[in-house]
């Protein structure tokens, strides 16, 4: 598979709503959950969200909206239930990265309106019953709960209990996630896989996770039939298309876009935790000229999505929230 094309036809919203935890895992940097930064009051991202669509009217004529919640951890923000109702109002297609600890009523209460919810396990402090309880209510509110289990080496034994918890327990939506990126390094014309570990594993542990890491087990469709997929695709050279996958991209060596046009802060804006509004994800070299201001320092922002596509000067594109935005080469 030679791509020349990536087209989507969704807009996409990320928004980590603080840099607070209530763990403190060693793999996790600081800046993600130390609370270092002050925290944005609710009223503001409503503002800014709602300006958003009323002066960039394009927005609206994507197939769909789909907004991300992360942080640090999005259910400690206190004002986290009334966002995700405003989002709901506008009609985007909500997803929360979380470590699933909030409270039971918070799950009741809220399930019905997120999509998506990529719970990461954390074995040095996750309740398994828990999780599983939070996988129970989602499958009653027809709310999709993947559930990622982190293969900490410092907590190994505790996290393949995990895995045989939720498996024994029949968990439709499983993915074991070893402290790691694969990289692909180029010698000319040839290339291999490579894997880079923040941590120290053993052979065995490692030999594991290389066999194991993207291993899922079930389907979405068995939980919620009506579950809206994202609208992104492959363009091959032949012009043929497939359902867009970011990680064979990663795995394929073809996540390299480099001077391909890209339409980064057209289709897709990203709100950190400090106020910084950008084009894309911190890792994308191309957004460096493309920040559209803070929410800190102007409280009532008013921004103009980019007009025009950008030219990618990033040797490799390492997120596949980046690489998923329409991009083509000439």
């Amino acid at each position: 598979m030679n791509i020349k094309a990536i087209d989507s036809q969704d807009f996409n919203l990320q928004i980590s709503v603080l840099n607070k935890c209530n763990y403190s895992c060693t793999y996790c940097p600081a800046c993600l959950h130390d609370g270092s930064t002050p925290t944005i009051p609710v009223e503001t991202y409503i503002k800014f969200i709602a300006s958003l669509l009323e002066n960039n009217p394009s927005i609206n004529s994507y197939k769909q909206k789909f907004v991300g919640l992360t942080g640090g951890e999005p259910t400690v923000y206190p004002e986290i239930e009334s966002l995700i109702q405003f989002l709901k109002e506008k009609d985007f297609n909500i997803s929360l990265d979380t470590n699933g600890s909030a409270k039971r009523e918070f799950w009741e209460k809220n399930l019905s309106l997120i999509n998506m919810t990529n719970l990461s396990v954390h074995p040095r402090y996750a309740n398994f019953k828990h999780v599983l309880d939070v996988v129970k209510i989602g499958i009653e509110k027809h709310s999709i709960v993947k559930v990622a289990i982190i293969m900490d080496p410092a907590y190994w034994d505790r996290a393949k209990e995990a895995l045989d918890f939720f498996i024994k327990n029949q968990v439709s939506l499983i993915e074991v996630k070893g402290l790691t990126f694969k990289t692909t390094r180029y010698d000319n014309d040839t290339h291999k896989k490579e894997f880079t570990y923040h941590d120290t594993y053993t052979p065995e542990q490692l030999d594991w996770i290389t066999k194991n890491t993207y291993i899922a087990h079930g389907h979405i469709r068995e939980i919620n039939p009506n579950y809206k997929t994202r609208t992104s695709f492959f363009i091959s050279e032949d012009g043929s298309r497939e359902r867009f996958r970011g990680q064979d991209l990663i795995s394929s060596g073809q996540n390299m876009f480099l001077n391909w046009k890209c339409d980064i802060g057209r289709s897709n804006l990203t709100i950190k935790w400090n106020g910084d509004i950008m084009a894309a994800t911190g890792a994308c070299r191309s957004h460096n000229n493309m920040m559209f201001g803070n929410l800190i320092q102007t409280p009532d922002l008013k921004m103009k999505l980019a007009d025009t596509p950008t030219i990618c000067r990033q040797a490799r594109c390492g997120c596949i929230s980046d690489m998923r935005v329409n991009k083509w080469k000439e």
